[in-house]
């Protein structure tokens, strides 16, 4: 999950109102206006991968399947989001 939140988060920018990271962070006592909990999904998502390729070795075939599963996940972001937006939009407007 933290590297679907990291994707989205560069390709569209926060959720709905774009504040409930803000609010998250100040309730842990963080600067409000600060990235903490993006600079926290990012780093996981580095130390994930950095861990698989550790653990797996992979070789230079798994590369295909990679770019094809990268474009399947941002098919799936987006057609997620896009279901998200028409259900809940109306209910923040």
């Amino acid at each position: 999950m933290p590297s679907i939140y990291t994707l989205r988060f560069i390709l569209r920018g926060r959720g709905h109102d774009e504040t409930e990271f803000q609010e998250a962070q100040s309730a842990l006592g963080l600067s409000y206006s600060g990235h903490f909990v993006d600079w926290i999904f990012l780093s996981l998502l580095i130390l994930g991968i950095a861990a698989w390729i550790i653990k797996s070795k992979p070789g230079i075939k798994i590369l295909g399947r990679l770019l094809i599963g990268a474009i399947l996940s941002i098919a799936f972001i987006v057609l997620l989001q896009k279901l998200n937006n028409l259900i809940f939009d109306p209910l923040f407007s």
